[in-house]
């Protein structure tokens, strides 16, 4: 699903000297930050666009992946399932 990543060094600078790349990433951290800064609902349903607005389905299933995978099984399972359904039962991970 997600895909392989290059990791060959020379590869990942010449991607970060990529001005359009540049552009993107700077746009999603300044975002991110806001977001943290916030820290509401909302803002974090703003990020979600801004993502899908700037970055590749690829980068945003990493970027899901990881957030899932910091946080406990019964977190992961809430947070994914009102994602996904919005809404959730605590305790009732299937």
């Amino acid at each position: 699903m997600l895909g392989e990543v290059n990791t060959n060094e020379h590869y990942c600078s010449k991607l970060a000297q990529t001005p359009s790349l540049i552009a993107t990433t700077n746009g999603v951290l300044e975002a991110l930050a806001r977001c943290l800064e916030l820290g509401n609902p909302d803002g974090w349903a703003d990020f979600a666009g801004i993502l899908a607005t700037l970055l590749p389905r690829q980068a945003r299933a990493g970027i899901a992946y990881a957030a899932l995978r910091s946080l406990g099984d019964d977190t992961a399972y809430q947070v994914a399932s009102y994602a996904l359904f919005s809404t959730f039962k605590e305790g009732t991970k299937q």
